[in-house]
């Protein structure tokens, strides 16, 4: 990180155990998300440029087993939704703007 970044850490591995933050700031125990807290992760993703996810690795020490599995899971899903954030960019913005352009129509004819 170069200095003068700043990051919004979503999700972190800290001492064995998996976290969950909406807001980069105040950490939740993976274990305790739901599907709220999902959406509106997904939602600092969209909007922000600087999101960082504690990568999953196969073999990274994790005290529970079942937060591994959710971190794991949460962790490919939401990497999925980075990498694939530009393309969702460009069609959401085609569609706004195909809708625009539509409602300019409609409204030069009245």
């Amino acid at each position: 990180m170069m200095k003068g970044e700043i990051y919004m850490k979503l999700l972190k591995i800290e001492n064995k155990k998996c976290y969950f933050s909406k807001d980069g700031v105040d950490f939740k125990p993976i274990s305790d998300i739901a599907k709220e807290d999902i959406y509106e992760i997904l939602q600092k993703i969209y909007d922000e440029e600087e999101i960082v996810l504690d990568e999953y690795i196969e073999g990274v020490e994790i005290a529970s087993d079942v937060e591994k599995l959710i971190y794991s899971n949460i962790y490919g899903q939401l990497k999925t939704f980075v990498q694939n954030k530009p393309v969702l960019v460009q069609e959401i913005n085609s569609e706004m703007q195909e809708v625009i352009d539509k409602y300019k129509d409609i409204a030069a004819e009245e």
